[in-house]
């Protein structure tokens, strides 16, 4: 049984970088970086269960990640694009079992322009390295909505294992029933 190093710290400023991606707290300062990729990109946020179109709805889902880091259930960032020099996008770490050794990887969404160029694999890299060989976790978690064919693709290509399907699992915002596909990675020899 794999021991783990240190608890998942939700206080903790985490700063995560690596020669493509740089991971930093998501904070307020970082709406007016952020909005021009959702109202510019209509559609961005199609799958996930909130609505973010416009500046007003992106600083509510930003008031909402926040407050899910202070209590604990979630910690939110924000993806810095080192080639272009530009923020991206939010991911987050969530549903985490300091117990179990396991947590989940969500809530990512990116800009069309950063789509397909290797962001998103450098960035979930980054973020599953910090979980397995900082934190000494065993397990990593994604969900998807089983019609995003394209998230569910990237992480079956960086090594993901589909592991099932619950239909009918959530109601999205357009008031649409979707079914959520699970797919995980784990650490039992060695890193990913």
């Amino acid at each position: 049984m794999k021991t783990i190093k240190q608890e998942f710290d939700f206080a903790h400023e985490l700063h995560l970088e690596n020669e493509r991606v740089r991971l930093e707290p998501l904070g307020m300062h970082h709406a007016p970086l952020l909005c021009p990729i959702i109202e510019t990109d209509k559609g961005l946020m199609k799958y996930t269960h909130i609505k973010v179109e416009d500046s007003s709805e992106l600083k509510t889902y930003m008031e909402q990640a926040l407050a899910e880091r202070e209590a604990g259930t979630r910690y939110p960032l924000s993806i810095f694009d080192k080639h272009n020099g530009t923020y991206a996008g939010s991911t987050s770490f969530t549903v985490v079992s300091n117990k179990d050794g396991s947590l989940e990887i969500g809530y990512t969404w990116m800009g069309y322009d950063f789509q397909r160029t290797g962001l998103n694999r450098q960035m979930k890299l980054l973020m599953m390295q910090y979980a397995f060989e900082t934190l000494g976790f065993s397990r990593v978690e994604y969900r998807a909505d089983s019609r995003n064919q394209q998230s569910r693709k990237a992480i079956m290509e960086i090594g993901g294992v589909f592991e099932g399907e619950l239909r009918s699992r959530v109601v999205k915002p357009d008031g649409y029933r979707a079914s959520i596909v699970f797919i995980a990675f784990w650490w039992m020899n060695g890193p990913v």
